[in-house]
């Protein structure tokens, strides 16, 4: 109930001004309490009035008929140089081009699949390679800024 009056006072300050009293109208005994069920009945239902306005409801089945149908488009895009040349020291296993830029760590492609989705991706997922790409490129207004 606390959460719901912080909820609501953020919302409308005006409205709902003090927690104690908006506790105190609202809240719902327990049967130790020796109130009657009647009571927490006439409550929860103010409060349900109360919150009417404010609570937008939708049901699923009406909110799938007022979407468009779905469409898939498939884009086929070539791979950028860097991407392929991965992928074929990969395929090819070619272990001593793939750990060149790695710094000690070997490169071990126990699921081919997944290291050829991971250049497709973004191949500078691959230790040394960001690295070895910048230095192959020169780029002066860039590294001036970057410096």
């Amino acid at each position: 109930l606390k959460e719901l009056w912080c909820l609501l006072h953020f919302l409308m300050p005006h409205k709902f001004p003090n927690a104690e009293e908006f506790e105190r109208k609202y809240a719902i005994t327990t049967a130790a309490d020796a109130d009657d069920g009647d009571s927490n009945q006439n409550r929860i239902s103010q409060l349900h009035k109360e919150l009417q306005p404010h609570i937008l409801r939708r049901v699923k089945k009406d909110v799938e008929k007022s979407l468009p149908q779905k469409t898939e488009r498939i884009l086929r895009v070539e791979l950028s140089p860097l991407q392929r040349r991965y992928s074929r020291w990969i395929l090819t296993r070619n272990f001593s081009e793939l750990n060149k830029g790695a710094g000690g760590n070997q490169a071990s492609l126990l699921n081919i699949v997944v290291e050829l989705k991971k250049v497709a991706n973004h191949p500078y997922l691959f230790e040394g390679c960001e690295s070895m790409f910048l230095s192959h490129i020169n780029f002066p207004p860039l590294k001036a800024l970057i410096m």
